[in-house]
Parts: structure tokens; sequence; C-alpha cells
């Protein structure tokens, strides 16, 4: 992956975001961040009476993040959060680059098991976009995956800014073979998902 396309992607991720502010200028309570970490990918293999799993591959993410109460729903410490993600899942010439969105709902325990730090679940929907794929890799340019996972924030004494760290697990739940992506992948009739447990790493404020 080159500079520029990790630079195309970050800014995009961005602009995601701003979109989503844009449209809740009026939250009570908003915060933007960043984070990057490390991703552990699958990939399922499915049909003409068989099933298998590739073994695990490691990618990179890199993301920005946003979130808001929902404190018009009258319902105590549930957020939305926003996640736009690149990634890269697969192996050698599977290797698909991916931007996808993560549109959580976000639980935050009010009881703090360590000082100025708060836990959290999520759970929620993540579209995705193909942005680019390894020679042979026919794979369809859109999907939907599954996420849930958790989250430790930390902030920092007398400051709005905290780090936090957050583990999720991706569930792919469409098809991401195109049968019409290349010469003769119109004669197989299987799917492929893609599946990834993921860490990261970041920062939020104020916004």
């Amino acid at each position: 992956m080159s500079h520029k396309t990790l630079f195309r992607t970050f800014l995009s991720c961005l602009f995601l975001s701003s979109l989503f502010i844009s449209g809740f200028a009026q939250a009570a309570e908003q915060r933007i961040g960043g984070f990057i970490g490390l991703s552990s990918d699958k990939v399922r293999v499915s049909g003409g009476g068989f099933s298998m799993s590739s073994g695990s591959s490691s990618s990179f993410i890199l993301g920005a993040s946003y979130e808001r109460d929902l404190a018009q729903f009258d319902i105590d410490n549930l957020y939305l959060q926003v996640d736009p993600t690149f990634y890269r899942p697969g192996k050698g010439s599977g290797k698909v680059s991916y931007l996808y969105v993560p549109v959580l709902a976000k639980y935050k325990f009010e009881e703090q098991f360590v000082e100025r730090t708060t836990f959290s679940v999520l759970a929620g929907l993540s579209p995705r976009v193909k942005l680019s794929s390894a020679d042979g890799a026919d794979t369809k340019t859109f999907g939907l995956g599954l996420d849930f996972g958790g989250e430790a924030e930390h902030f920092l004494e007398g400051q709005d800014f905290s780090l936090f760290f957050g583990a999720r697990y991706s569930l792919g739940l469409t098809n991401a073979f195109d049968s019409s992506g290349g010469e003769g992948s119109e004669s197989f009739n299987y799917s492929i998902k893609f599946n990834s447990l993921q860490f990261m790493l970041g920062a939020r404020m104020d916004f």
C-alpha cells in the first residue's frame, strides 16, 4: 500500500466522519478522534457441499471515530459511534483493500472500576466498499458485516482528552465473491466471507 493510497484513505475517513458530525450538529455531547490497530483476518469459503476457513493473516487498520449521545431517546448511557476504517484482509493474491464504516450502538456502564475510566459494549452493522484488490481477487464492490465488541476509555485528569483501547469482532454477512469478476469465475458457485478480530488504540476529544 503506497503512502498516497494511505493518505487518500485517511482523508476519506475524516470526510465521512464530518458528514455524520454535520448531520448531528445539535448533539448534547459529541467527541471525535482517530485510531490505529491490528486486524487478524480469516476468509471463510463455502459452496458445492464444502466449507473451509483459511489460516489467519494480519493487517493494520486505520480509522477515524465519531461519538455522540442519544439523550433524546431518554435512554441513559446510550451512544452512537461511527468509525470509518481502512483495512486489507486476505492473503497474497487475495488481498483486498476496504473502507468500511461500522455504525454502532454503544452502551457505557455507569460504574467505573478504574478511576476516570469508562467501559462499554458496542454492536452494529458495518457497510463496506472495496477500494482496490490484488490481481486474481474477484470480489464485489459493496458488502455488509456485523460488528460487536467492547472498549475501555481513560480520561486524562482535568482535560476533555481521552485514550481508548477497543476489541471488536467483524462477521461478514454478505458474499464477497463476484461471479462476474473475471474470466471463468462465472462457472463457480461459492461464497467468500471475511471475518476479522480487531484491536485498536486511539484518542478522542470533545467537539
